[in-house]
């Protein structure tokens, strides 16, 4: 009876993580075991059996529509949330609207490093503007102030991330 309990308290907990970290139930259930093994998912299997958030370093998937990022990427993030570690996995579309509506918008950022992962997937498919830029560079500067990972996923060349068209 006892273990009963503590089965279906680590279940509630585990269903809270899920909920928290903002997946979508079509991701919820990405596991390395449906990839094929190729040396990409090989480092991305390795990096959630060994994460730390104290240790680890954030990665950028760049590649074209259809290439497999965000599904490795919610195969870290469903790794982690199986061993009890907190993370998000968004897009910055979501963290935008979040912002336009509050008026604690750097208490926002903040919180979002509660997650000991945070998944920006398909960053640069927001419209770009002066504010997006501010923001985008707010959310990644909070991360590595705090000497937390972050993984972001785009398609984007990684010159046309780092220097968007106005």
């Amino acid at each position: 009876m006892e273990q009963k309990i503590i089965a279906e308290q680590k279940q509630i907990a585990l269903n809270r993580r899920f909920a928290n970290s903002l997946m979508s139930p079509f991701f919820q259930k990405k596991v390395f075991e449906n990839l094929r093994e190729t040396p990409e998912v090989k480092f991305c299997k390795e990096y959630a059996k060994t994460f730390n958030k104290d240790r680890s370093k954030g990665i950028q998937m760049i590649g074209g529509v259809g290439t497999g990022k965000t599904f490795a990427a919610a195969c870290i993030v469903n790794a982690l949330i199986d061993k009890g570690r907190p993370c998000l996995m968004t897009n910055f579309s979501r963290i935008l609207n979040t912002l336009w509506g509050i008026d604690e918008k750097q208490a926002y950022i903040d919180s979002l490093n509660k997650f000991d992962l945070l998944v920006l997937d398909d960053l640069g498919i927001e419209r770009q503007s002066e504010y997006v830029q501010e923001q985008v560079f707010n959310v990644v500067d909070s991360r590595y102030r705090a000497k937390l990972p972050l993984i972001v996923t785009t398609n984007l060349p990684l010159k046309e991330l780092t220097s968007p068209a106005s």
